[in-house]
């Protein structure tokens, strides 16, 4: 009586492995390309609909906000206050209605490297009681992470938009 072998050879194993291997060298580096795209897709979105939050919220409360920014790149930092201009890199030091409304560089951290923002120096803009800014916003906000860009800017009447030429989820600037 023959007894039937189970499990695999030698040589089933070393093939099935290599071609893992392969698979796995090819599949990585996109994988971690595409993790970095949705990082800085995130961080544009999140500062987008923090703006958006902004122009809503000093139209219902009938008060100016205040969006202060610090960019020292890498490092920057955004907060909102409904009092004077505020200091984002202060810890708690931006707010809204008493709750503290700032971010930083580290926004969407972890073990991925943080978008950085540009240009250097200010970019600080007040939303009026009816939703439009206070005077126009010179330049864009420009965020770069491994090579791509997402531009985000806020036209005269408050409205913030995102536009990139290297990110399939924003139109072209």
């Amino acid at each position: 009586m023959h007894m039937k072998n189970k499990g695999f050879t030698v040589l089933e194993l070393i093939v099935t492995l290599t071609i893992v291997t392969i698979l796995l060298t090819v599949a990585v580096p996109s994988f971690n390309a595409m993790l970095l795209d949705k990082k800085l897709i995130g961080a544009a979105e999140k500062m987008k609909a923090d703006m958006d939050w902004a122009r809503t919220t000093a139209i219902k409360n009938n008060t100016n906000i205040i969006m202060n920014t610090s960019i020292a790149s890498p490092n920057w930092c955004y907060g909102f206050s409904d009092g004077a201009a505020c200091d984002c890199t202060v810890a708690n030091n931006c707010t809204v209605e008493g709750i503290t409304r700032q971010y930083n560089q580290a926004l969407l951290g972890g073990t991925l490297p943080s978008p950085t923002l540009s240009p250097n120096g200010a970019f600080n803009i007040t939303f009026l009681p009816r939703g439009m800014l206070a005077a126009s916003v010179a330049g864009v906000l420009t965020m770069t992470l491994n090579g791509r860009t997402a531009d985000i800017s806020v036209s005269r009447l408050g409205r913030g938009n995102i536009c990139s030429n290297n990110l399939g989820q924003f139109n072209n600037c």
